[in-house]
């Protein structure tokens, strides 16, 4: 499921990790993932969360946070907003 005003830029891969498990990503609303990102499986990508350029997404990243690497991990999340929503 992909959320409402999600951005999505050019060359990103939404898939599942194999033929016998048929997750995909959920992408919630407001989120961004950047040119060449990878995010595969069941997982959720939060509320406003962005997914950094050439990112390999296994986990799933929390509303307002941002995941950046290969593979992925949390390198930043605006605290105060995921408090106050």
């Amino acid at each position: 499921m992909i959320g409402n005003d999600v951005t999505i830029y050019q060359g990103v891969t939404l898939g599942r990790i194999s033929q016998d498990v048929a997750a995909y990503p959920t992408i919630e609303d407001g989120a961004v993932i950047y040119t060449g990102a990878t995010v595969l499986g069941g997982i959720r990508i939060g509320r406003n969360a962005v997914v950094a350029a050439h990112s390999v997404v296994l986990i799933d990243v929390p509303d307002h946070a941002c995941a950046a690497g290969a593979p992925a991990r949390i390198v930043g999340a605006d605290k105060s907003a995921a408090k106050a929503g």
